[in-house]
């Protein structure tokens, strides 16, 4: 009985072989080449250009705040491209007013280091790249009366954006102006609400009274309404720096690197009616942050 059950099973065996059995699949081999795009030339296949395209390089300094504008020359490559113009040795006037206009126009694109520099290179001498190409072929009266016409031109540009620094320190200056009275209104409108406690202990004199602002940007409670008053005044403050930064450039411009709070980390705080004590931290740093932009931008003038 077990040799023929031994047997059945040799039988289903042998019928059964070979079915199982699978093809083997041709796997094409995928060089740098493609035979589609054959005979093109190098990198003539777009899917390949397209992987090679996040390497390449960008002009500008892309990732420095206070840097060029991205995809601008610098100050020596500016000087080097209008010295490099046909009428450049005939007409001297020209060289200053091109470098004037050139400085006019970084500064309004966010780039006032470019007259800055400008203004060092211009300080009554002749820049240093004029004195190598041009002294070669201009007397010396000719050079000092270029190195006049530059000076007489960009010292009133720089005037110009020193007065623009005052005008941004003054924009700044009166929102927050505005920001500290609308909030020290509600302040008073929920004093008269509630019945004033007796406090002991010494009383403060107006004049050393902490500004409305700051008090909230330095307060260690968090009530529910602390909690509401931190979101309010962080959207407030969050409004003058979006302006600011519209009008003026980044606050790095000036020399400072704001600290970044994450949107997921306090954005959501505004929905909620009772915000947490984290989000409330968070928007006292962002409004603190707002307090030194605009101490920053009083000290820049």
């Amino acid at each position: 009985m077990a040799k023929k059950q031994h047997d059945d099973n040799e039988i289903e065996r042998e019928l059964c072989r070979g079915k199982g059995k699978k093809k083997k699949r041709k796997i094409k081999k995928h060089g740098g080449k493609s035979k589609k795009y054959k005979g093109q030339g190098i990198g003539s296949n777009p899917i390949s250009k397209a992987a090679g395209r996040k390497n390449m390089s960008k002009p500008g300094q892309t990732n420095n705040p206070n840097g060029r504008p991205k995809g601008s020359i610098s100050i020596v490559g500016a000087i080097k491209k209008i010295l490099a113009q046909p009428d450049h040795e005939d007409n001297t006037i020209n060289v200053a007013q091109r470098l004037a206009l050139v400085a006019a126009e970084r500064a309004q694109a966010g780039d006032f280091k470019f007259w800055q520099s400008l203004m060092e290179r211009t300080d009554g001498k002749v820049p240093d790249h004029l004195v190598i190409q041009k002294t070669q072929e201009m007397v010396e009266q000719e050079a000092a009366a270029i190195a006049g016409i530059v000076t007489e031109i960009i010292l009133p540009l720089a005037d110009e954006y020193i007065e623009d620094d005052e005008d941004r320190a003054a924009f700044i200056t009166d929102l927050a102006e505005q920001l500290a009275a609308k909030f020290a209104d509600e302040d008073e409108d929920e004093d008269e609400e509630k019945p004033k406690k007796k406090k002991k202990g010494k009383k403060k004199d107006e004049e050393e009274q902490v500004p409305i602002v700051t008090r909230i940007a330095r307060t260690r409670k968090h009530t529910n309404s602390k909690h509401r008053r931190l979101l309010e005044m962080g959207e407030e403050c969050g409004k003058i720096r979006t302006e600011a930064w519209r009008r003026y450039g980044s606050i790095g411009a000036i020399g400072r690197t704001p600290r970044t709070i994450r949107d997921e980390d306090w954005m959501s705080g505004i929905e909620l009616a009772a915000p947490t004590p984290l989000q409330a931290r968070l928007w006292k740093a962002t409004l603190q942050d707002s307090l030194d932009d605009i101490k920053a931008y009083k000290a820049a003038a």
